[in-house]
This record gives C-alpha cells, sequence and structure tokens, in this order.
C-alpha cells in the first residue's frame, strides 16, 4: 500500500505522541519533519521516479532497467559484482533486474573465462535498440524534472554524489 510520506510522517508523529518517549507537543517531532533527510530525500526520489516511470512506459522498460542499460554500455563487458558496486546495489538486487534484461533479449549475461565463479554482463544489440528508442522519452522526463530544479543541476548531482559516498 503506497502511504504518501507527509502522510507517513503525520501518523508517525501521532504514534509516537501516544508513547512516554515523545509527546505531541514535543518540538523534536516537528524537526524530524521539517528537516529529516530521508524523509525529503525518499519523497523527491518516488516524485522523480514516477516521472520516469511514466515517460519510459511505452518503451517497456522501468526507469531501473533504463539505467542499467545505460550503465552496462558505458562499463562495456564487466562482471556482475563490479556493476553492483559501482551502481551500489546488492548482488541479488542486480541479478533480479537483470534477469528480466536477459529474458528479453537486451543484455547477456556469461561466464567469465578468466573466474568460472563470476558472470560477465554485456549490452545486446537489443539493449543498444531500447535505449537509442527510449532516448526522446527519458530527454522529456529529464527536461521536466529539472524545470523544478533551475538550469543548473550539476551542484545537485554533485551534493547527491556526496551522500552516495556515505556508506
Amino acid at each position: 500500500m503506497y502511504i504518501h510520506l507527509t502522510d507517513w510522517a503525520r501518523n508517525l508523529a501521532l504514534a509516537l505522541s501516544r508513547t512516554s518517549i515523545l509527546k505531541s507537543d514535543d518540538p523534536r517531532i516537528e524537526r524530524i519533519v521539517q528537516s529529516c533527510m530521508l524523509l525529503h530525500v525518499r519523497r523527491a526520489s518516488r516524485v522523480v521516479t514516477q516521472v520516469y516511470e511514466t515517460a519510459l512506459a511505452d518503451s517497456n522498460l522501468h526507469p531501473m532497467q533504463f539505467l542499467l542499460l545505460v550503465a552496462i554500455t558505458r562499463a562495456g563487458p564487466t562482471p556482475v559484482s563490479t556493476l553492483a558496486d559501482r551502481l551500489q546495489l546488492d548482488r541479488t538486487t542486480l541479478t533480479r533486474n537483470l534477469t528480466a534484461l536477459v529474458d528479453s533479449e537486451l543484455v547477456t549475461v556469461s561466464v567469465d573465462s578468466d573466474d568460472r565463479r563470476s558472470r560477465i554482463v554485456t549490452i545486446a544489440p537489443r539493449g543498444r535498440s531500447a535505449i537509442e528508442k527510449s532516448y526522446e522519452s527519458w530527454e522529456g522526463a529529464q527536461r521536466k524534472v529539472t524545470k523544478h530544479l533551475g538550469a543548473d543541476i550539476q551542484p545537485l548531482i554533485a551534493a547527491l554524489n556526496q551522500l552516495s559516498a556515505l556508506k
């Protein structure tokens, strides 16, 4: 069930106010609602994801699949574990996402000839074609999101990259 995050935060505040931990008049609740990075980043992430999902719907690609195709194209043939590290995904999540791409013949996964325990992921011709066909839709979503952020999105991207380095 999808719950809007501000509703979620209000529900959390209400639930916490019923406990002895935090009272309803506790300014900590307001501080959480107003400044919690998790709350605001997750809410923005959901909205941005919806914009890209809508834009890419005709391509039959989920935004994550589109980004995986781009990452695999950029990296060239690469071990699944290396790709997972670069994308900051656990291998099981990446493998689950790759399965749909393999099933659609957009990527191939093969055994590494140097290390038979490792799997190499490679973009397939249909994957390159899917990127080309989806590019204009991606561009439209990109324009829609950046319109709300202003012309120079590089400072925001730099800040998000700093957050990604937290681990």
